[in-house]
């Protein structure tokens, strides 16, 4: 059998990514690909093997069918209403990281307690970043991953 020759599109890859909410950085960390990789799978005109595009799936967490090119191109309601709760969920998050008053507290928590009610897998959902992405603890910085020598400081001008 003959390759198909179509030039594309021939997923979904980017699209249902956004609307995830994942970041490309996630799904190499979750995946183990590189993102380099990843940046290329994900081009529309990208012509995948079956095995990648499983990779996908597990990486996003949606029906394999939704990475497939749809006559009506939309995303099922079941994906776009999974993607607002975790939206929702990171808004709660965040709500909850930054305090507030008594009240103001007892609200997010009691709201949050509700979201993990309606879909418990947002227990691994975390709050919107402060600054830059989110870092797992064991993940070293750019700073961990290559120091700076103080070795050429001069010690008075650090004393002054």
């Amino acid at each position: 059998m003959k390759p198909y020759s179509k030039t594309g599109p021939f997923h979904r890859i980017r699209i249902v990514r956004e609307q995830q909410n994942v970041t490309i950085r996630t799904v190499s960390r979750r995946s183990g690909v590189p993102m380099r990789d990843l940046r290329e799978q994900e081009k529309p005109s990208t012509d995948v093997p079956m095995s990648v595009l499983l990779c996908w799936r597990d990486a996003l967490d949606v029906p394999l069918s939704e990475l497939l090119i749809e006559p009506d191109m939309r995303l099922s309601q079941s994906i776009a209403h999974r993607a607002k709760l975790v939206r929702m969920m990171k808004t709660i998050l965040t709500l909850c990281e930054h305090g507030g008053d008594q009240r103001t507290q007892r609200l997010t928590t009691m709201l949050h307690e509700q979201m993990l009610e309606l879909m418990p897998e947002l227990t691994e959902v975390t709050g919107w970043p402060s600054f830059g992405s989110r870092r797992p603890q064991d993940e070293l910085g750019r700073i961990g991953q290559q120091p700076i020598s103080l070795d050429g400081l001069n010690s008075d001008a650090l004393t002054d």
